[in-house]
């Protein structure tokens, strides 16, 4: 007689994919972001892939222990952060397995999110933004100054600036509707009259598709685009790093919580979070500036009074 263990090995992929395509459709009707789903489903198929290479049992046997070896196999090949996004994607496939009535118990029910260190990231200083900027104006490189000063001043998403259409935009207000959001929710953020001043430089001379904001040599600027015009324009002006358009969202982040003019709950509104520790983890640097120069004014060992009869 053929083990259960051995019909589990054999389960047909065709019915892996058919849970994979209809965990896809689920999330569509989510309306969850593009590619926030390409990672859910990226994630749950790189498992199960995972799975059919080392003889796992089928989606409704697996257990916890299988979870952690292939996190274990995943921290052999990529750094901590890309660990946690892709637990990040399985847990949310199990979650909707299990209430799909797929799986009697969820194999990731208790296990805990892959720890992450905090890495410093490249925040741009104040005078390099300055310098960028003006090197782009002095060369009339109106486009780029537009996208950079909107990736800045109000820290959306590289995908979101992709996106973002013409008519989404009033230059007479500076209110800007993003539409395609990562949450899927319509957010309004706003542009400061010298970034209305850079895009509509750039908006005078007619563009290859006037749908939307910013344009590529053959029409719609894609997120690879906005990437490759923030390098080249941050490397062109000597600044050190490798900065992209993510890197601007969380200089802008820190420059905000590092004035001080913005509370929390205003900031979670304007960049889109859900969760306050992603505030904490954009304003993590500003916060420790801050500490550091208030450590520099109240330092204990220099206000340790001199000894008596020393200069």
């Amino acid at each position: 007689m053929t083990s259960r263990l051995h019909l589990e090995h054999k389960t047909p992929a065709v019915s892996r994919n058919a849970l994979l395509v209809s965990f896809e459709r689920h999330l569509r009707a989510e309306r969850k972001d593009p590619d926030t789903i390409a990672h859910y489903v990226g994630a749950s198929q790189q498992f199960l892939d995972y799975c059919t290479q080392e003889r796992l049992p089928a989606v409704e046997n697996v257990t916890r222990e299988h979870v952690e070896m292939w996190l274990e196999a995943l921290h052999e090949r990529y750094r901590p952060h890309t660990v946690r996004n892709r637990y990040i994607g399985l847990r949310i496939f199990y979650k909707w397995l299990a209430e799909e009535g797929e799986i009697a118990k969820n194999p990731m029910a208790r296990i805990k999110p892959p720890s992450v260190e905090e890495s410093p990231k490249d925040v741009v200083t104040q005078e390099n933004m300055a310098k960028v900027l003006a090197m782009l104006e002095k060369a009339k490189r109106w486009r780029d100054c537009a996208l950079i000063a909107l990736l800045y001043d109000t820290g959306m998403r590289t995908g979101e600036l992709a996106d973002l259409r013409t008519e989404h935009v009033n230059l007479y207000t500076g209110v800007i509707f993003l539409m395609k959001t990562k949450a899927g929710r319509i957010r309004t953020v706003h542009l400061s009259p010298k970034g209305i001043r850079y895009v509509d430089r750039y908006h005078r001379r007619p563009r290859a598709d006037e749908e939307y904001l910013l344009n590529g040599p053959r029409g719609k600027l894609t997120r690879s685009g906005i990437y490759w015009a923030v390098r080249r324009a941050f490397e062109e002006a000597g600044v050190p790093g490798t900065i992209g358009g993510h890197d601007l969202r969380h200089t802008s982040a820190s420059h905000v919580a590092e004035a001080g003019l913005m509370g929390e709950s205003d900031a979670m509104a304007l960049y889109g979070w859900s969760d306050p520790d992603m505030y904490r983890h954009y304003s993590a640097q500003a916060r420790a500036k801050a500490a550091l120069d208030a450590h520099a004014r109240s330092s204990p060992l220099e206000r340790l009074p001199n000894p008596a009869g020393r200069s």
